[in-house]
């Protein structure tokens, strides 16, 4: 899906950092997006979509700004084993996929812990501070089994 998603940019020309066009790419891969959310992506956000399993299915040209993982690593660990964050928000992002297993979530919504930083455990190991501005059901083929997350990344900067 996500090779399709630089082709589909390529082909009907359009910036890979457009809205538009995560629109496009969810549509291809049969997910679709509660009408509440269509007016909350800006050119500047990360995009990305998380199953219940905790894998992924799509990241947004600028979610590979900042990550130094390999392809293979994002696409085949769960989230829990590429990142390193705090218990309190590992907690919270585990009630959030019991709820939307239990089918809990019906609207985009800001989540009560929208401030945090994590650290990658592969790569170069970076640093960022994460603003998740908007979580997001996604129904795919008729059924609650994903959610979209839209988030304003910085890098941590460690001060000496």
């Amino acid at each position: 899906h996500q090779r399709d998603f630089f082709a589909m940019s390529e082909s009907e020309g359009l910036s890979l950092r457009s809205p538009q066009l995560i629109w496009r790419a969810l549509s291809k891969m049969r997910m679709t997006p509660r009408p509440d959310v269509f007016d909350k992506i800006t050119s500047d956000n990360v995009v990305e979509v998380y199953h219940w399993d905790s894998t992924t299915s799509f990241k947004n040209l600028v979610f590979f700004e900042y990550i130094s993982m390999s392809l293979e690593e994002i696409y085949c660990l769960t989230w829990m084993d590429q990142v390193i964050m705090s218990a309190r928000m590992m907690a919270f992002f585990l009630e959030m996929n019991a709820k939307l297993r239990l089918a809990r979530y019906n609207h985009t919504f800001a989540p009560r812990f929208s401030r945090y930083t994590l650290q990658e455990r592969l790569g170069d190991r970076r640093k960022f501070e994460i603003h998740l501005q908007w979580i997001s059901p996604l129904l795919h083929e008729g059924e609650k089994k994903a959610l979209l997350f839209i988030n304003r990344s910085t890098f941590r900067v460690e001060k000496p």
